[in-house]
This record gives C-alpha cells, sequence and structure tokens, in this order.
C-alpha cells in the first residue's frame, strides 16, 4: 500500500512565493517515493489545481484546511473537513510547512497550529519541515509553541534566524537548518550581460495586524523612494521595467502606486495573474537586474542567475543574500525610507557586473542544493520502502 503523506502549510491563499514551497516538497518527496499518496490541506481546495495544474492526474490531491466561523453550517464543508480528519488519522508522515508558518499574530498562529496538533492527537509521526520563525514575544504564544513543537519527531527550519527564535522558545533539542525546498526547482538560466530590462517587486506589510501607523508611514517613503530611482534609471539610462505581482491581493496596490510617479508610464508593465512556477520563470526570462522585497521574487532571480537588490522587510532576505554571498546588494528598510540612497542604488545598478555576478549567482546554487540533502534524508526514515519502520 502506498505511503500516506500530509502536507500542512500556508497553501491556497494565492501567495506564489509558498505555493513555490510546496512545489519542492513534493518534489523532495517523489525523490524518496515516487509513488506515495500525498494530501495537501489547503485553505482553497478548488483553486489548487488551477495554481498546479502539474498535479491534476498523479497522486496528489487537494483537502480543506481549517475552518472558518460560518463555514461548518454547509453539509458538503462538514463532509470534506472530516475526510481531513480521517486522512490525518491514517498518514505514514505529517509534514508541517515549509513557509514562516511561526510568527506573533495569534489568529494565523491558531489556524497553522490545529492541523499539527490534531496529527501529534493521533500520533502519527511529525516532521516541521523547512519552516521560518519570526521572533516570538507573546508569553502565552511561546509556551504554546514550546509544548506543542517539542512533540515533534524533528525540527527543520530554514535558516540561522529561525534557529535561534526557537532555541530562545526554550527548544533544548535537536533543530537542524536546511535552505528551503524551493531551492530545488528547476528553472531556466538568465541569458544576460547588459541591463535594459529591470524587474520589480514590492509587497506592502503594513495590513499586518500587529503594524502601527509608522509603518504605513515607512511604506509611504518606500514608494516615493522607489519612483524616484526608477525615474533615474529610465531617464538617464533607457532602461523598461517590469513589474511582478507575486500576490494580486497586495502587490499591485503598491505598484500601482509607484507607477503613477513616473515621469514616463509608458516605460513601466506590471504583471498579473502569474500562478505556476513555469509562468514566473517566463516572466523573469527578459529581466536583466531585479529590485525585489518578497523572499521567493529573490529566491527566483538567484535561481535564474539574475543579479538582484534586495530590499529587506525581513530577517529571511538577509538570509537568503548571505547564503548567495551578495549581503552589499541588501538593503534594510530602515535605512532606505530614512537615509538618502537613491544615487548609491543606482550606482549599484548601473555599475553593477552583471555577467560576473550572475555567474557567482550559478556557482553557489548547487552548494545550497546539496545542504538541502539532511531534510531529504529525514523523509527517507518514514517513507523509504525499505528503511521506514513506523508502524502507528
Amino acid at each position: 500500500m502506498p505511503k500516506q503523506v500530509i502536507i500542512s502549510g500556508s497553501y491556497g491563499l494565492g501567495n506564489f512565493g509558498d505555493e513555490f514551497i510546496l512545489e519542492g516538497i513534493i518534489q523532495d518527496i517523489r525523490e524518496v517515493n515516487g509513488l506515495a499518496d500525498i494530501r495537501v490541506l489547503t485553505w482553497q481546495p478548488d483553486r489548487f489545481y488551477s495554481d498546479h495544474p502539474v498535479y491534476l492526474s498523479s497522486r496528489v490531491k487537494a483537502m480543506q484546511n481549517y475552518f472558518y466561523s460560518g463555514q461548518l453550517k454547509t453539509i458538503n464543508f462538514v463532509f470534506e473537513f472530516l475526510k481531513t480528519v480521517i486522512a490525518i488519522k491514517r498518514a505514514d508522515l505529517f509534514l508541517w510547512g515549509g513557509g514562516g508558518l511561526v510568527q506573533e499574530e495569534s489568529i494565523w498562529l491558531k489556524r497553522y497550529l490545529w492541523s499539527l496538533k490534531l496529527a501529534l492527537f493521533f500520533k502519527r509521526p511529525v516532521v516541521v519541515y523547512e519552516i521560518g520563525v519570526s521572533q516570538i514575544r507573546l508569553i502565552k504564544n511561546q509556551r504554546k509553541l514550546k509544548c506543542i513543537l517539542n512533540k515533534a519527531e524533528h525540527l527543520i527550519v530554514r535558516d540561522d534566524h529561525s534557529k535561534i527564535n526557537l532555541i530562545n522558545l526554550g527548544l533544548n533539542r535537536e533543530i537542524q537548518v536546511c535552505p528551503g525546498p524551493s531551492l530545488s526547482i528547476t528553472v531556466t538560466k538568465h541569458q544576460g550581460g547588459s541591463l535594459k530590462t529591470l524587474g520589480l517587486n514590492l509587497r506592502p506589510w503594513f495590513d499586518r495586524l500587529f503594524h502601527q501607523d509608522e509603518e504605513r508611514i515607512k511604506m509611504t517613503k518606500l514608494i516615493s523612494l522607489m519612483a524616484e530611482v526608477l525615474n533615474h534609471l529610465i531617464d538617464r539610462h533607457g532602461v523598461t521595467v517590469k513589474a511582478l505581482s507575486f500576490e494580486d491581493k497586495k502587490d499591485p496596490e503598491v505598484l500601482n502606486q509607484v507607477l503613477a510617479r513616473l515621469n514616463q508610464p509608458q516605460k513601466f508593465t506590471l504583471v498579473t495573474g502569474l500562478k505556476t512556477v513555469e509562468d514566473f520563470d517566463l516572466a523573469y526570462q527578459n529581466i536583466d537586474f531585479f529590485i525585489g522585497m518578497r523572499y521567493h521574487s529573490l529566491i527566483m532571480a538567484g535561481k535564474k542567475g539574475i543579479p538582484f537588490l534586495a530590499l529587506a522587510y525581513s530577517s529571511k532576505v538577509f538570509s537568503w543574500c548571505q547564503l548567495v554571498n551578495l549581503p552589499q546588494y541588501c538593503y534594510s528598510l530602515d535605512k532606505v525610507v530614512t537615509t538618502d540612497l537613491i544615487e548609491d542604488i543606482e550606482k549599484k545598478i548601473i555599475n553593477a557586473d552583471l555577467i560576473k555576478i550572475s555567474q557567482q549567482l550559478v556557482k553557489v546554487l548547487p552548494d545550497l542544493i546539496s545542504q538541502r540533502q539532511p531534510a531529504k534524508d529525514v523523509l527517507m526514515k518514514y517513507l523509504d520502502e525499505k528503511t521506514s519502520n513506523f508502524n502507528g
């Protein structure tokens, strides 16, 4: 009988970064056990196959994750939810991850944790798989996470910042660090050398529950700064701008505000509606340099060998720049919105040795991918037919 695997994370919410992670996790599983039955807990099962059409005829199925107030009033939802509970009870392996599932916002933490707690209740083998961990300040959340995560059989995080944050919760056990699963996804390599098209991704970060008015002020300053930078690059150097949305509910709001401030708006193209890895791979094809905020917008650039400049709103962005040996191309948002960096950013882009940076990215990636092997070894423990010994 095929092994049964459950994957639970932040899937089906329209953020391509999370779907990119999911593709990598499924690829990891397939490398270990090509016949495993995979069940993905997603917030919107009906959109799963439009985001992942490659799984239409495979042993990968979407199942309902969590419930919102009022949804249990529908008989169909109750039926689908019960199927999810049964699938968790029967799982040979429960993977909780990847992505930034450990965060301060209690409402989302509760939603992320319910399936993990259920898997532990049913005594399923639980692996926390290459997650990101934010700093947790609320005492009640610290205690809850320490209690639950200590029961997992393996803890794997995507960067050193996440490991430190888990240790600060009081977890005194082995915590493995492996670069995220999206690094294993294959994309076409960039062929460039001169700066003609600049890629761009910006995201709002003031919609979070705990952000204050000063965060909105920072966002406004960032929009003005980016408009000035783009005006310099367009007016002086003839660059065209290709802006990519990684989450259509959020990113266009910011990118359109930048567009409204440009002297030559005809040189700016906003691309939305991208869903699959193949969509984004194609969208990046003619980009020669990339400015990005979203973590996976920068990973995609790095994977393709496209030089980039990162606007770091989170520690995970700093970690990525350090991994690929480009810390000098990473700007803290606090620094960006308080210092006049227009000339500095312009010089970094215009004077960059694009071919050299591209070669550096291509050279470092195989080593990063090899660092992911310990995570795959954990999967092997439970999913390889010859080595698995879990019998419930």
